[in-house]
């Protein structure tokens, strides 16, 4: 590649969004966080960090063996999420 065209793909990086973790990928991001997600990504987690809580909680109220482990099992992934959730907006926010 010319060297003009080199420099001018640098000078342009910068200005560039910034990539989003692949979507192959998406059992890795919810289940143990992703170290370069964007602010966009990390709100997302948060969102399913909610929806799991909101399903959990409840489901623990009922009773029922089954009940149980479903709603500890969904409320456990949901404090993961959002925590995983909370780092990654740490992160971005510092990046910046």
């Amino acid at each position: 590649m010319p060297e003009h065209l080199e420099n001018e793909r640098r000078a342009n990086r910068q200005s560039l969004p910034p990539k989003l973790v692949p979507t192959g990928s998406v059992d890795r991001v919810l289940l143990v966080g992703g170290k370069s997600l964007t602010l966009f990504q990390s709100i997302g987690v948060l969102v399913f960090a909610v929806l799991s809580l909101g399903i959990g909680v409840p489901m623990l109220r009922i009773g029922g063996v089954w009940f149980d482990l479903w709603g500890f099992a969904m409320s456990l992934w949901g404090l993961v999420m959002l925590f995983n959730g909370c780092k990654g907006i740490i992160r971005a926010i510092l990046r910046k």
